[in-house]
């Protein structure tokens, strides 16, 4: 038994330095194409924790924090708070680290977890207050992943983003070689429309994979693709006209533009637009 975990710690510290030098690689390529790309890091040098609650808010400055919850067969749900508006997250059971934005601004965060109880009831099982002081970067939190937009060094979505804009430097036409690509090359999935089920977050390999998907597929895909360049891109959902609908804002020339490829993809045409959440 010690020879095998003795061996397991030699191939994971192997595992560790090829991924530190994979990332320190990377890390110089984005850098001279001009970008500064964030990568979530639980590091561990502030953290709070509470009833079995960890909340690493060491990288609050670069727009997230990381939070986990003690492994267990209960579910669990997150609950930010500030200024009286609530974003509602999903933890995982196996105390893996999420990735949740502050895309609510600096300030004061609420952070509360619930525990269930039976069935849809939950009851509190820790609550936390952290504090944002400032931001390193402008719409920091639209330039790393998070819970809603998932994407790791190791992604397709990546390596797709820096093929599609290699031999570009205007973000402008990055921003329509992306969205050319995206509706050329993603389906809309009718199928998956009609059974997704509450809970769903996008798969973007899976997506690309298929190349179809539904709404919310579209604007995570395209988020990502955007955020790996430096270009800050907000995941929005609420309403399209009446139809409960996912779409996209980017940042570009100094403010947000809408971005919506499924309409574009589909031909929907979208009197109206009704911001619920954004992500």
């Amino acid at each position: 038994m010690r020879v095998y975990a003795a061996h397991s710690l030699r191939r994971g510290a192997r595992r560790h330095r090829l991924l530190g030098i994979w990332l320190a690689v990377f890390a110089v390529f984005a850098l001279a194409a001009g970008e500064v790309l964030v990568w979530p890091d639980a590091s561990g040098d502030k953290v709070a924790s509470k009833g079995g609650t960890d909340v690493d808010y060491s990288h609050a400055a670069d727009g997230y924090i990381m939070v986990r919850q003690e492994a267990g067969s209960k579910r669990y749900k997150l609950r930010m708070e500030k200024d009286g508006e609530t974003y509602t997250y999903d933890l995982n059971s196996e105390g893996a680290w999420e990735i949740i934005p502050l895309q609510l601004g600096t300030g004061s965060y609420a952070v509360k977890v619930f525990k269930q109880a039976s069935g849809n009831k939950y009851s509190s099982a820790s609550s936390q207050k952290i504090q944002v002081d400032a931001f390193n970067r402008e719409n920091a939190c639209f330039l790393c992943p998070s819970q809603y937009v998932n994407y790791t060094p190791e992604s397709a979505v990546v390596a797709l983003s820096q093929q599609l804009c290699a031999n570009l430097t205007e973000e402008r036409d990055k921003v329509q070689t992306i969205r050319d690509w995206v509706k050329a090359n993603i389906r809309y999935d009718y199928v998956q429309a009609l059974t997704v089920e509450s809970g769903y977050l996008p798969d973007l390999d899976q997506v690309l994979e298929k190349k179809m998907g539904i709404c919310f597929d579209y604007a995570s895909l395209t988020a990502a693709l955007m955020r790996v360049q430096g270009i800050p891109a907000k995941l929005m959902i609420g309403y399209a006209d009446n139809a409960y609908h996912a779409w996209n804002e980017v940042y570009l020339g100094g403010q947000w533009v809408r971005l919506d490829i499924t309409a574009q993809a589909s031909n929907m045409n979208v009197k109206s637009y009704t911001t619920e959440r954004f992500y």
